[in-house]
C-alpha cells in the first residue's frame, strides 16, 4: 500500500509543479472546481475456465479539480463508482477417490453458474489533455480501491461416482450426496487495488447551457455573477485495468466505458488595478481632447456619456469614427480561430462598449504576421475576426451591428523579422463605422 501511495504522489508532483510555474508566469492559468456524474458499462474480466464474462451497468459521482493553461488542461479529483459484473458458465471437476476404492472417480458438474460481483470503488484520476475549440482530448491513469464488495456464487451441482469396473455411474443417491442440488455462496475480498489507463473526449457545452446576461453593468472591473462562472461539459471515456485487481486464484482486470456530465465553477482572476496611463493608440488630432475642469474628478468610463458627436469612449480611451482600436489580451489557439477562455477580459471590454453604445456599428478586422502563405493568412485573419463577432452575438449583440474582415499580413505595424514585431502584427482590431 505504501508503494502505491508513493506512485500516486509521484504522479501528482509534476502537475502541481507545473501549476505553480504557470501561476508565477502569468494570469492565463484558470482554476475550476466541479462535480460530475457518470454511467456506463463495466466488466471485471476473469481468466477462469468455463466462465463467460457478461458485465453489467455501473455509475457514480465525483468531485473534480482542473486547471487550464492556454490550450493545455490537467485534471484530478476523487470519485465513488458502483461496479456490477456478471459471469456465467459451467465446468466439471474430477477427483480420484482414495483407498480402498482406487478405481473410483468423483465427478462434480457445475451447471447454470452465475457469478455476480458488486463493489463500491473509490478512485483517483490524474489526466492531462489538449483543447481544440469546444473539444478536449485527455488521457492518464486512474487508481482505485474498493471500499465495499461482495460476490454471489450460485448454480446447480451434479455429483456422480464412476467405477472403472462398472458400466453405469453411481448417481441419484441422496444418502451419499450423489445427486443434483442447487448451491449458493457469498464471497468477500475478491478485489484489491486497481490501476487503469483512461482516455476521455470532452465536449464543452457552454455555448448551449452557460448563462450570458443580456445587459451588463458598465465598467471594466465588474466581477461576474455565480451563474456566469458556471461551465458545463459532457464526455465519453474508456478505462482499462492494467494490473490484476483480483486474487491469485481469481485474477481480474477491470473495464469501464461510459459517459460523464460535469458542472464546473471557475475561480475568477482578480481584476488588475487601473494604471494612471491607459494603454491605447494615440488620440485623434482632428478632435482634440477637451481640457478637464480643475476642480472635478475625471469621470470613469461608466459615468462618461457614451457618444459625444463623433467622439466615443472605449474604456478609458477616446476614439473617433474610422479609427482602428487594437483588442489587447486577446488570445487564440495556435493556428486556430478559437478564442481561448483567457481572453475573457478583452471580450468583456468589447461587449461593454457595444452595450453602452447601442447605435454604434463596428467592423472587426483580423491581422497576421508573414510566417505563412498569403492565402492561408487571409483565411486565418478573417476566421479570427468572425470568431470575435460570434462571441459578441452569443452575448446578445445584434449581428447587424457587426462586420468582419481579414487583412492577413498586408498591414503590419511592426517589423516581421523579429519575434516582438511578429507578435504585434498578430492582432485583431475594430473600427467604428
Amino acid at each position: 500500500m505504501r508503494r502505491t501511495l508513493r506512485h500516486i504522489c509521484l504522479l501528482l508532483f509534476p502537475l502541481c509543479s507545473l501549476a505553480a510555474y504557470g501561476q508565477m508566469r502569468d494570469s492565463l492559468l484558470t482554476h475550476y472546481l466541479g462535480v460530475e456524474g457518470h454511467i456506463g458499462y463495466d466488466n471485471l474480466f476473469t481468466r477462469s475456465s468455463g466462465l463467460r464474462d457478461i458485465g453489467g451497468a455501473g455509475g457514480g459521482v465525483g468531485l473534480l479539480y482542473k486547471f487550464q493553461y492556454r490550450p493545455w488542461r490537467f485534471q484530478t479529483g476523487v470519485s465513488l463508482t458502483s461496479l456490477n459484473s456478471l459471469s456465467r458458465g459451467e465446468w466439471s471437476l474430477a477427483t480420484p477417490v482414495a483407498a480402498p476404492y482406487p478405481t473410483m472417480t468423483l465427478y462434480e458438474n457445475y451447471r447454470d453458474v452465475r457469478y455476480n460481483r458488486h463493489a463500491l470503488s473509490l478512485s483517483l484520476p490524474v489526466k492531462a489533455g489538449y483543447r481544440w475549440g469546444d473539444w478536449t482530448f485527455m488521457a492518464g491513469l486512474r487508481a482505485g480501491l474498493p471500499v465495499w464488495q461482495t460476490a454471489d456464487y450460485s448454480g446447480m451441482r451434479e455429483t456422480t461416482l464412476m467405477d472403472e469396473q462398472l458400466y453405469d455411474p453411481f448417481a441419484g443417491m441422496p444418502n451419499h450426496g450423489l445427486t443434483s442440488v442447487p448451491f449458493s455462496e457469498t464471497r468477500t475480498n475478491t478485489m484489491g487495488f486497481d490501476l487503469a489507463v483512461e482516455a476521455e473526449v470532452i465536449w464543452d457545452l457552454d455555448k448551449y447551457l452557460a448563462y450570458h446576461p443580456k445587459k451588463k453593468a458598465r465598467g471594466r472591473n465588474r466581477r461576474k455573477t455565480f451563474r456566469e462562472l458556471l461551465h458545463y461539459e459532457v464526455s465519453l471515456f474508456v478505462s482499462a485495468g492494467v494490473l490484476n485487481s483480483g486474487t491469485p486464484e481469481e485474477p481480474l482486470n477491470s473495464f469501464f466505458v461510459g459517459g460523464r456530465f460535469a458542472v464546473f465553477y471557475e475561480f475568477e482572476h482578480p481584476k488588475p488595478k487601473k494604471k494612471g496611463k491607459a494603454s491605447s493608440t494615440s488620440k485623434p488630432k482632428s478632435k482634440p481632447k477637451p481640457k478637464p475642469k480643475p476642480a472635478t474628478t475625471p469621470k470613469t468610463p461608466a459615468e462618461t456619456p457614451p457618444v459625444v458627436q463623433d467622439t466615443i469612449y472605449y474604456g478609458e480611451q477616446v476614439i473617433t469614427k474610422g479609427e482602428a482600436v487594437v483588442l489587447h489580451n486577446l488570445y487564440f489557439a495556435v493556428d486556430k480561430t478559437d478564442v481561448l477562455p483567457s481572453s475573457r477580459e478583452a471580450m468583456d471590454a468589447l461587449y461593454t462598449f457595444l452595450a453602452d453604445n447601442p447605435e454604434v456599428h463596428i467592423r472587426i478586422v483580423g491581422h497576421t504576421d508573414n510566417t505563412a502563405s498569403e492565402a492561408y493568412n487571409l483565411r486565418l485573419s478573417k476566421g479570427r475576426a468572425d470568431a470575435v463577432a460570434q462571441e459578441m452575438v452569443k452575448r446578445g449583440i445584434d449581428p447587424s451591428r457587426l462586420e468582419t474582415d481579414g487583412k492577413g499580413m498586408a498591414e503590419p505595424v511592426a517589423d516581421n523579422s523579429t519575434e516582438e514585431g511578429r507578435q504585434q502584427n498578430r492582432r485583431v482590431e475594430f473600427i467604428v463605422l
